[in-house]
């Protein structure tokens, strides 16, 4: 019988298939990583794999979507900080 996992076990795995997503986007384009890499890289099953996620592509979806956030977030402090440091002075 397949193992069950935490909320906490869940979240290490997703957050480690994520990292592996951004690091193979960087590295090959998603049309040239496979689920077995995914896999590989967050020591999981294939199997596991899809307990997360119905395809490699909604991975890599979910994957863009929290670095667009990341991104998005840096930005917005960077001009905050730029906007106060010209009221300051």
């Amino acid at each position: 019988m397949a193992k069950a996992f935490d909320d906490n076990e869940r979240k290490l795995i997703k957050d480690k298939l994520k990292e592996g997503a951004l690091l193979f986007i960087q590295q090959q384009g998603v049309r040239k990583t496979s689920v077995d890499e995914l896999v590989k890289y967050a020591n999981i099953s294939k199997g596991a794999f899809y307990l997360f996620y119905t395809s490699k592509e909604l991975l890599f979806f979910d994957t863009i979507i929290d670095y667009h956030k990341k991104l998005e977030k840096e930005f917005l402090n960077a001009i905050n900080n730029n906007t106060s440091e010209n009221i300051v002075k």
